[in-house]
Parts: C-alpha cells; structure tokens; sequence
C-alpha cells in the first residue's frame, strides 16, 4: 500500500501542468523523540511570497497526517524564508500555525504551531530537501493547557515547481 501511495504521488507530480502555485510536494518520513516509530506524509503548496527581511520568501499550505499511538492529521499555514547558499542549494524555515483534528497524549490543544527546518537542492524543475518539523502547543509560551511534548518528523521532500 505505501509503495502504492508513493508510486502516486510521484506520478502526480511528474504529470502536472502549470499552476497558480510556484510548487507542489510531497513529503514524508520518521518521527523521532515523543513522535518515535510514526510515519508521517505531508502534502505541501508553496507560493513566492514578497521579501522579508531582504530574503527570498514564501507561503507555505500543507496537510499533514502520521500513525502510531498519537494519529492525527492537520492542516497548516505559514510563512517561510529561503537562503541560498550556492548554486542551486539552499536552507529553508518556516513558521506558522496548524489545526490538528485530534486532542492526543502529545497534544493537549488542538491549535499548534508549526516550524520546519530544511536544505535542499534544485533540480530543473525539481526539488529535493532534507527536514525536521516540529508541531507544539506553545504551552510554555502561551500557557495552554495540557500536555506540551509535540510532534517530531525526520522527512524527505520532493517537489515539483509549477
């Protein structure tokens, strides 16, 4: 079934013709820490942005959902920055909010933020990233109440610029 869902995806994103959007991914990988043993897959849009800060800059859309004892699935919006190092590669963060349709043993609310962490590379019309993404409730931050220890993904991303 996963190599079904993966053979798709890749697929979709091969075949798509241009969009409203400056790109489309797909993304997937491990949990790790309070996330350990979850799979997680996280469908992503990104739009170019205005600057921020004098850097290349995006919006970022994304659904999210992962297995294991904490399932959930999610959908977010944020707003991320991209570096350039040299050619063709680059590091990435974004940070926004999500929405997650279950109150879990790691979540005690069901808004949270969201940051992702990335470096990845351009390939023509391709991209391939490396990243670490974080779901928390803030709840040191904001004093929500319920439990804080988030979720945790390793993940692999390939996109298709639209």
């Amino acid at each position: 079934m996963r190599a079904y869902l993966g053979f798709t995806v890749l697929a979709f994103l091969i075949s798509l013709e241009t969009a409203a959007a400056d790109q489309l991914a797909a993304e997937a990988g491990y949990g790790f820490g309070n996330s350990y043993r979850a799979e997680g897959l996280f469908l992503r849009y990104q739009k170019d942005a205005p600057p921020l800060w004098d850097r290349k800059s995006f919006y970022d859309v994304a659904l999210a959902r992962w297995n294991g004892k904490n399932w959930n699935n999610a959908i977010s919006v944020a707003r991320g920055l991209q570096w350039d190092l040299h050619e063709n590669s680059y590091v990435s963060a974004s940070f926004g909010l999500a929405y997650a349709d279950r109150v879990t043993g790691n979540f005690g609310t069901r808004a949270q933020f969201i940051l992702r962490l990335a470096a990845g590379r351009s390939f023509g019309d391709y991209d391939l990233s490396v990243g670490v993404i974080h779901y928390s409730n803030g709840h040191i931050l904001v004093g929500w109440d319920g439990p804080n220890s988030g979720e945790n993904y390793l993940t692999v991303l390939l996109a298709r610029h639209l």
